[in-house]
């Protein structure tokens, strides 16, 4: 009998945390509506489905990337530049510029 209750207290805490989680979750996003072509929307839901995503986290994901890679090439842009408005910098770069492969060696 005394498992069963164990069992029962580890069942309602649980479900206390998805209920906080979810409600953390909805919370911390917004909805927004975003119209997509019809052959663009089932590829989304190909993909989705594929991954075990819903369209949401799909998009999400495909967004957080696009917004990482546009900071990686915003940031590769102003490095290069700043090399050609500082050519005396360039010997001190040429180390960097050569580095093919950064870890532990």
């Amino acid at each position: 009998m005394v498992d069963n209750n164990i069992a029962i207290k580890i069942y309602i805490f649980i479900c206390l945390l998805i209920h906080l989680i979810n409600r953390y979750l909805a919370s911390a996003m917004k909805n927004v509506q975003i119209s997509f072509g019809e052959d663009l929307l089932k590829t989304i839901d190909q993909y989705a489905k594929t991954a075990r995503l819903t369209r949401s986290a799909l998009v999400r994901e495909a967004v957080k990337t696009w917004i990482r890679q546009a900071e990686i090439t915003q940031f590769e842009d102003t490095w290069i530049q700043k090399l050609k408005e500082n050519p005396d910098d360039l010997a001190d770069s040429d180390a960097w510029l050569k580095a093919e492969k950064w870890g532990d060696e």
